[in-house]
């Protein structure tokens, strides 16, 4: 399996991506982080499901969804593995399961705690 390094060196969390959202959109940042939090767990849950049956076509696009939702936090490095996966994915490869579903999850815990950590001291 190729190794993509952008998903390691990407940062966990770019509090940038949040801070230049438009006015109009900050007054509901709180709601559109919440909504995509909720969307990562859902396609995370589908990661679970899919993998335990090697049901690799749920999984693109579960991934196609993290990786988007992500970035659109500033979860770089969780969108950046997401990309990864989802790439190999379309390319035939194949993977040891549970070493994807611990590295997804240890990406999704990173960026829950550095959003969170962000979230605790902003006040939008």
């Amino acid at each position: 399996m190729a190794t993509n390094h952008a998903a390691m060196t990407a940062p966990v969390f770019d509090a940038a991506i949040l801070q230049q959202l438009p006015a109009s959109l900050r007054a509901i940042a709180p709601e559109m982080i919440a909504a995509g939090l909720r969307d990562i767990d859902e396609q995370c849950a589908i990661v679970h499901a899919c993998t335990d049956e090697k049901d690799t076509l749920p999984v693109v696009g579960a991934m196609h969804s993290i990786k988007s939702c992500a970035a659109q936090l500033g979860g770089l490095a969780l969108s950046h593995f997401a990309a990864e996966k989802e790439a190999a994915l379309r390319q035939g490869e194949t993977f040891d399961w549970q070493q994807v579903e611990d590295a997804l999850a240890a990406h999704v815990a990173q960026f829950k705690a550095a959003l969170q950590a962000y979230q605790s001291h902003t006040v939008t």
